[in-house]
């Protein structure tokens, strides 16, 4: 009886390794099925190249060479290169959706796609991916690299002001308690004041919408041809800069765009102008 039983307990444990193993073969054979949904191929007189490449995003361009050619629609997915094995990415967002428009090729047989992937993916840290696009119901790989170098890199941030021919006014606001506004709309003053701002560059973005904790400020206002500020939420920016100290180090601040540290001189020369 204890004989029947023994054999009986063991039968049962052969039977449950039997399905761990089944359970987890499945589970390792459906990841891989998922690694591999976009088998991806060579598509005839059809290649892409891939350009611009940053943390999020980059231009796509598809050459096709085809008597008749195909339509390219917005649709991409993004995977990294894990031991050599193709991961499809987490997306930021569960439900999401491409504009079905199908793009056909310019006089140059080619289709440019500049993709943005920060709403759908996030930045994309170090590594190997690619992205898959769909030409003629195949699927077709376009590889990149995220380097190291690349991740850490800071892009210079340029001063965004209308260009000196749109110019006509500049006021400087001192923020003093009576007369605090200098208008100045002569040529010579306007190129000065100007000059002093037209060749900034920085890696240090703005993020708000006035200077933090300046122990001294300025305001320059540039008024267009039309002689009011243009009112729109992009183009407010490009009509003002602060300029102000602290810390004993003087800035220039442009909203929303860029802070650059200037010279104690060029800041004495707005002061000099709102006086």
């Amino acid at each position: 009886m204890k004989k029947s039983i023994k054999i009986a307990l063991i039968v049962i444990g052969t039977l449950l390794i039997a399905l761990s193993i089944i359970v987890l073969v499945t589970r390792l054979d459906s990841k891989l099925k998922e690694v591999n949904v976009y088998a991806t191929s060579e598509v005839e007189n059809v290649s892409a190249t891939i350009s611009d490449i940053s943390l999020t995003g980059a231009t796509i361009t598809i050459k096709d060479r085809n008597s008749t050619k195909y339509t390219y629609g917005e649709w991409y997915v993004i995977q990294k290169e894990e031991n050599g094995k193709w991961y499809n990415i987490s997306t930021k967002v569960k439900e999401y959706g491409f504009n079905s428009i199908g793009y056909e090729v310019d006089e140059n047989n080619e289709v440019k796609f500049v993709i943005d992937w920060e709403w759908l993916y996030g930045k994309l840290p170090q590594g190997s991916y690619r992205i898959i696009k769909e030409s003629h119901n195949k699927y077709i790989s376009i590889p990149f690299n995220i380097a190291e170098t690349q991740s850490s890199k800071k892009e210079n941030i340029n001063l965004n002001l209308f260009d000196r021919s749109e110019i006509i006014k500049v006021v400087i606001d001192n923020y003093s308690q009576y007369k605090n506004n200098f208008e100045y709309t002569d040529k010579d003053t306007i190129d000065k004041v100007y000059n002093l701002f037209k060749n900034l560059k920085t890696n240090v973005a703005s993020k708000s919408d006035e200077p933090e904790n300046p122990e001294e400020l300025y305001k320059v206002t540039f008024f267009n041809s039309e002689n009011m500020l243009i009112e729109s939420d992009n183009d407010i920016f490009k009509a003002i800069v602060y300029l102000y100290k602290r810390d004993n180090k003087y800035y220039v601040e442009e909203p929303k765009n860029g802070i650059y540290e200037v010279t104690e001189e060029t800041f004495n020369n707005i002061k000099n102008y709102a006086k």
